[in-house]
């Protein structure tokens, strides 16, 4: 009985840096993906719903550190002044906010635009850039932003928009993003006793 105890004391004490690794694997892929665009300033144009996952994740230091410059919110007009060489995008997969996105880069010619998708990436957003005209001005990736740490013992899987979009439009998409943050987390801590 006392062995059970210990173990599960052990296994409370390690939850901690658990999900600090998660916040570092959250942070390392996306200072990955703003590496890749240039080695000048850089624009990172967030959306709304996305922002505030995004900032338990990494401050405006470790941003700065890996060359960003400004940070814009999409529905604000974007990074159209800024006197940056890239500019990454990280939004959902909405129609509205693809094509948000689109209409500033085709107004911000001459620069690296990389978009990337939360929670993954889509056919429907390949195809939305592709009828505005976009696609193949952009690099278009996905930034798996499913299972994001809020403290040393809270993990959220909150996907804005996700209940609207199963009951109102059938979109599954939202479950199939839970289920890869469920994933995630097990592969981290192990397979879940019960759910």
């Amino acid at each position: 009985m006392a062995g059970s105890d210990s173990s599960a004391a052990e296994g409370a004490d390690s939850s901690g840096p658990q999900i600090l690794q998660l916040k570092e694997i959250l942070r390392n892929e996306l200072i990955a993906i703003l590496d890749t665009v240039g080695s000048g300033a850089k624009a990172l144009v967030l959306d709304r719903d996305v922002s505030a996952a995004l900032s338990a994740v990494v401050d405006f230091a470790v941003l700065r550190e890996h060359g960003v410059a400004k940070m814009y919110v999409l529905d604000a007009g974007g990074a159209g002044e800024a006197e940056v060489q890239g500019v990454v995008y990280v939004v959902q997969t909405q129609v509205r906010k693809l094509r948000a996105v689109a209409a500033q880069v085709r107004a911000q010619g001459g620069r690296e635009h990389s978009v990337q998708l939360v929670p993954r990436r889509t056919l429907l957003a390949e195809r939305v850039l592709e009828e505005e005209g976009v696609l193949g001005s952009v690099a278009l990736g996905e930034f798996r932003l499913d299972a994001v740490p809020l403290a040393s013992d809270v993990v959220s899987l909150e996907q804005p928009g996700t209940f609207a979009a199963l009951y109102a439009d059938g979109d599954f998409g939202g479950i199939a993003s839970v289920a890869r943050g469920l994933m995630r987390i097990q592969g981290l801590w192990g397979v879940f006793p019960r759910l």
